[in-house]
């Protein structure tokens, strides 16, 4: 989330990306979950892959996993929304 009452999103990732360079580890996928609008240029001065906006529905969810983890493998409907209730 961008607005974390203690550390942002944005610097999160910042101290995440400057962990990965210094241990030489692989960057991971780090999307913002957010209702604020961010241009994408802006994510990735700070290093975030791309954005997920609230609310978000479970085939969002799905695309989105698709996109940054393409080799994850979820049972299929695991994200599906339940009849009257949210997504599991």
């Amino acid at each position: 989330d961008l607005q974390m009452p203690v550390l942002g999103g944005l610097a999160a990732t910042e101290t995440i990306r400057h962990f990965e360079d210094r241990a030489k580890l692989p960057a991971v996928p780090v999307v913002a979950y957010s209702s604020t609008d961010v241009r994408p240029q802006i994510l990735a001065q700070h290093g975030l892959n791309g954005r997920l906006p609230k609310p978000c529905t479970g085939p969002d969810l799905d695309a989105c996993l698709a996109h940054w983890c393409p080799t994850l493998r979820l049972p299929a409907g695991l994200l599906a929304p339940r009849s009257g209730g949210p997504p599991r």
